[in-house]
This record gives structure tokens, C-alpha cells and sequence, in this order.
């Protein structure tokens, strides 16, 4: 399967792409399988996408198992010369038959001073080829952040296909309100007036780049 993994994916969170980058037809054949950076701000479910992807895979059995290992900077990267190698070596090994989910992935490369980790990044970036099939790697990240680190990277961007996760909609937010309330059993009258608060309360709120979609809905 060839794919353009410059070409970003939009999926609205709660609508998962039907295609992951594979080949399902014959099983039996090593699968060519994307790895993938997943973007989008606070609260908009990159994890929850990572998971559903890894599950996916696994039910349509390009994945061994579709385990989950969750990483940051500080699972892969040392602080001292020798280090990072055998720490990203270790995680990926973890991560064989499953999804190797990096959070916050743009914090692997700070700047050109940061010899560690560009060391994971070499890694990763080695074994995203050469053991593709056996294992996913998923970036997650702000969208800003994580464009920095793909331009940074031309490595990664070879490798990934890249999707944007955009905010959640007005009528998006009342719906996780009013399903966060179903699973509290909160008062009907309640459940009845959810899209009207949500409206209110998204009018007189600043929604920055710091807005947390889901993550405001479930503090409220």
C-alpha cells in the first residue's frame, strides 16, 4: 500500500478513520502498517484515538495483541551520555505486538543542544522502519508543538500518517456533558437543560489555545 502520509487526516473526535494505512485482505502477507502523530489540543481524546487505532489493528490481526505502553521524554531519554539508546530500546520492546504511544512527544526535541534527544529520536525513527508490522508508534501532541517537531524531523514525517484532531463543537461539548451527567444519574431536569447551560457557558468563556474541551466539560 503506498500512502502519502504528507497529506493530513481530519477526523471530528468520536469518528475514527475506517482506513488505518493497511492491507487487510491477505493476513497471511507482512502487512505495510502506518505509524501515526495524532494532533489536536487539551481535551480532544488523543489518547482515546491512540487506544481505539491499537484495538483496531489488533481485532483485524495486523497486531499481535494491541497492548497499550504509554511513554514521555522521561521513559526514553537519560540524563546521561549512554543512556537514552538502551532506554528507547527497552520501551519499544515493550511495545512489540502493541501501540508504543509517545504523550507530549514535541518535548523528545527541545533544541540543537539536546543531544539526548535527538538520540531517542534516531532510535525511534530506525525502528519505526525496521520493525514496521511489528509494533505502532503514535505521536500525540499539541498541534503547534507537534508541526515544529515533524518540520524538525523530516525522519518522522516520512513515517507517519498525520492526524488533526479538531475542537469540539458546541453541540460535541453538550453531548459529553449530558453523558457524564447520564453516568452520575443526575436529576432528569438537568439532563434536560445540559445544551442550554453548555451554550451559555461556552458565550461567556474565553476558548483560547488553552481551552480544554472535554477536560473543561468534565471539571464543570
Amino acid at each position: 500500500l503506498e500512502v502519502d502520509s504528507m497529506v493530513p487526516m481530519t477526523v471530528k473526535p468520536g469518528l475514527y478513520p475506517a482506513r488505518l494505512g493497511v492491507q487487510t485482505e491477505s493476513i497471511e502477507a507482512s502487512p505495510y502498517m502506518n505509524h501515526f502523530a495524532l494532533l489536536g489540543n487539551p481535551g480532544t481524546g488523543k489518547t482515546t484515538v491512540a487506544r481505539i487505532i491499537g484495538r483496531l489493528l489488533q481485532e483485524r490481526g495486523i497486531l499481535d495483541t494491541g497492548h497499550f505502553i504509554q511513554v514521555g521524554r522521561s521513559d526514553l531519554v537519560a540524563e546521561h551520555v549512554g543512556g537514552t539508546a538502551p532506554k528507547t530500546r527497552e520501551a519499544i520492546e515493550r511495545a512489540i505486538g502493541g501501540v508504543l504511544f509517545i504523550d507530549e512527544a514535541y518535548s523528545l526535541y527541545q533544541d540543537e543542544g539536546d543531544p539526548f534527544g535527538k538520540e531517542c529520536i534516531a532510535v525511534l525513527i530506525e525502528a519505526m522502519s525496521s520493525l514496521r508490522g511489528r509494533f505502532v508508534v503514535i505521536l500525540a501532541g499539541y498541534p503547534r508543538e507537534m508541526r515544529d517537531l515533524l518540520n524538525a524531523n523530516p525522519g518522522f514525517l516520512r513515517r507517519v500518517k498525520v492526524i488533526d484532531i479538531p475542537d469540539y463543537s458546541d453541540d460535541e461539548l453538550a453531548e459529553i456533558m449530558r453523558r457524564m451527567l447520564w453516568r452520575d444519574q443526575c436529576d432528569p431536569f438537568i439532563m434536560e437543560n445540559t445544551f442550554t447551560f453548555v451554550k451559555n457557558l461556552l458565550t461567556s468563556r474565553a476558548v483560547d489555545a488553552n481551552w480544554g474541551n472535554a477536560g473543561e466539560v468534565e471539571k464543570i
